[in-house]
């Protein structure tokens, strides 16, 4: 497969001028292509994305990312904020503030920069930052950075909310999965992903409830998914499929769904999650169908941040198209 590599403008400052910090590749499957991601291997004391606010949310309006360092964050260098349905730069809301300078830049063909605090802003085709309600707290080992993000009408759909941070030393976080948000959701006459509860994630066993929307009512759908993972690959990830005509709800393998689990001894599991089958639901309502699933977190995935994304089809083959949904953290 030929692969393709993006390296964003701003993650190069992210990693600059770094004598003591050994950096590594992961790669990332975004459907055909394969994204080459550098980042630095831990260290016992770096940076990191601490939380967005909200988590999960829909439109404009104020936002607030938390970052630390445990030496303290006048340490910190270069900050990054990525807005995209996928870990890429390309016409994305794409964010960097320098702490030192109090400098955010908004990441484009042009950059644009603004000084914290300021009446002024930034603007491209993705997104639109207001100086006014926008700053920038650094207090003890944390920097908060609230921002007036004001999407522009082309940037549809449901996004992910990535968080990276970087200190003077030259080590990084690497990119974390920290929040969604859904910019507009275009009206379909298909099968939809409506919502998912909770927004974000942080207990290692937890009960999901994903909804999902056909204007035909519920015996419309095919499948229901829900794929959790840190980037859309049905490998190694808590991968389920609700086959709507046989009402059987699957796990896929560790290798994907060309294997799939069926509860047994009333749970199923492969080594990243495992699914109850006392707490699973599936409840259809008018023009919806719920489905309710309490997963228990395995390593790797009940550590760190990942993205729940969900799907739907109906069976003459037309389907929502994978949507970003939701994000866990667990530690």
């Amino acid at each position: 497969m030929f692969k393709v590599r993006y390296l964003p403008l701003m993650l190069s400052l992210l990693l600059a001028n770094s004598a003591s910090a050994q950096l590594q590749k992961e790669y990332v499957h975004l459907g055909e292509r394969i994204v080459a991601i550098d980042t630095t291997a831990p260290a016992n004391s770096v940076p990191k994305p601490d939380a967005v606010n909200p988590a999960a949310g829909s439109g404009s309006g104020i936002f607030t990312f938390s970052f630390s360092d445990p030496d303290g964050a006048n340490t910190l260098n270069v900050v990054n904020i990525l807005i995209n349905s996928a870990l890429d730069g390309t016409n994305a809301c794409y964010l960097a503030y320098v702490v030192s300078s109090q400098t955010l830049v908004l990441v484009g063909a042009a950059p644009e920069t603004l000084n914290l605090p300021s009446n002024g802003s930034l603007q491209h085709n993705q997104c639109q930052i207001l100086g006014t309600g926008s700053s920038a707290l650094v207090s003890g080992n944390t920097l908060t950075l609230t921002l007036n993000i004001v999407f522009q009408p082309a940037f549809q759909g449901r996004k992910a909310i990535y968080l990276a941070a970087g200190d003077t030393s030259g080590t990084n976080s690497g990119w974390q999965a920290m929040g969604v948000n859904t910019v507009t959701t275009p009206s379909s006459p298909g099968p939809q992903v409506t919502s998912l509860s909770p927004g974000r994630v942080l207990a290692r066993r937890q009960q999901i409830v994903a909804t999902y929307f056909h204007p035909a009512g519920p015996t419309a759908f095919q499948n229901l998914w829900i794929l959790i993972n840190s980037a859309l690959d049905g490998q190694n990830a808590c991968y389920l499929i609700y086959s709507a005509p046989i009402s059987t709800l699957f796990l896929a393998k560790d290798a994907g769904p060309a294997g799939l689990e069926v509860f047994q001894n009333g749970s199923m599991a492969n080594n990243q999650c495992r699914i109850y089958q006392s707490t699973t639901s599936i409840t259809p309502s008018g023009n919806t169908v719920t489905l309710s699933v309490e997963v228990e977190f395995l390593l790797p995935l009940s550590s760190g941040n990942r993205i729940i994304y969900g799907a739907a089809s109906e069976p003459w083959g037309i389907t929502s198209g994978w949507q970003t949904m939701g994000t866990t953290g667990i530690q």
